[in-house]
C-alpha cells in the first residue's frame, strides 16, 4: 500500500461565478439587493443580460434596479 496521497486536480474544483443587484437611490447611493450564484460564467452572464432588460423597463431614474457583471467567486 502506498503512503503517497493523490493531489486534488485543480481543474476539479467547480467554479462559482455570482452576480450582484444593487438598488440604486438618488439621494441614497447604492445597496445590496440580491446575490445570486452559478456554476458557470454562461449561466451569470445570461441571468445578468436578462435581469438588467426586465430591470429597465420598471425602474425609473430616481430607483432602480441593477445587476453587476458577474465575477468569479474565491475559493479557498
Amino acid at each position: 500500500m502506498s503512503k503517497t496521497k493523490s493531489k486534488p486536480s485543480k481543474n476539479s474544483a467547480k467554479e462559482v461565478w455570482c452576480v450582484d443587484v444593487y438598488e440604486h437611490e438618488k439621494g441614497w447611493g447604492e445597496r445590496l439587493e440580491d446575490h445570486f450564484e452559478f456554476p458557470s460564467e454562461e449561466e451569470a452572464n445570461t441571468y445578468f443580460r436578462k435581469a438588467n432588460a426586465e430591470f429597465l423597463k420598471q425602474g425609473d431614474s430616481d430607483c432602480f434596479a441593477l445587476a453587476h457583471p458577474p465575477y468569479k467567486k474565491e475559493t479557498q
